[in-house]
């Protein structure tokens, strides 16, 4: 895991700029490895994966008949009982062209992680493509960012690798799957079946 500040200090190492004691510093090259943190990170979270994407997250509509949006949503996978699309931060219906709904509803969405809450292979990730950006927009350095985009590739490769490892134990262990595995040999012997209620079957 990497603090805030170790990441902005490394997109400083990459242009050549010292580093800096606080994040809150008005420097110049600070602003810059903000805007290119936060721009990275969109476009490395706007993916989805493990750990940014939220499963049948219910929705309800407030006083007014709307339901409001995370204000932290990339982007709304699916949506039932009705499509909806978020605008200016509201659920709307492009069915019945409104932003009026009479029960909540339910959305798979992919949301904006602070990056304290980000796992470390995501940082890391997110690290690399923003030096890349801030190399080629300040010192328009090609063999340096080809060379971070290396760096980048292998980051990315490591996300990818430890997103399909995370689903894949999350998917066999789902209770459906689990009672499955029960009654199939070799996981139920003798009538035995495996009980996800306790540990060790």
């Amino acid at each position: 895991m990497y603090e805030y500040l170790d990441a902005i200090n490394f997109l400083l190492s990459q242009v050549g700029a010292s580093p800096v004691e606080t994040e809150d510093s008005n420097l110049p090259d600070v602003s810059s490895a903000k805007l290119r943190l936060k721009e990275a990170s969109v476009w490395v979270q706007k993916r989805g994966w493990w750990f940014n994407r939220e499963i049948a997250l219910t929705l309800q509509p407030n006083t007014l008949g709307e339901i409001p949006i995370p204000e932290n949503t990339l982007k709304i996978l699916s949506a039932y009982p009705e499509l909806i699309v978020n605008r200016f931060g509201r659920a709307y219906s492009p069915r019945r062209n409104t932003y009026h709904f009479d029960g909540p509803i339910t959305v798979d969405i992919i949301l904006l992680m602070e990056w304290e809450s980000l796992p470390g292979s995501a940082q890391d990730a997110i690290m690399h493509r923003a030096a890349e950006t801030m190399i080629m927009h300040e010192l328009e350095d090609s063999n340096k960012a080809q060379a971070l985009r290396a760096d980048f590739s292998i980051a990315y490769a490591q996300l990818q690798s430890e997103d399909i490892q995370i689903k894949q134990r999350n998917a066999f262990s789902t209770p459906k799957i689990l009672r499955t595995r029960g009654r199939s040999r070799p996981y139920g012997r003798g009538g035995w079946g495996y009980n996800p209620a306790y540990p060790g079957g």
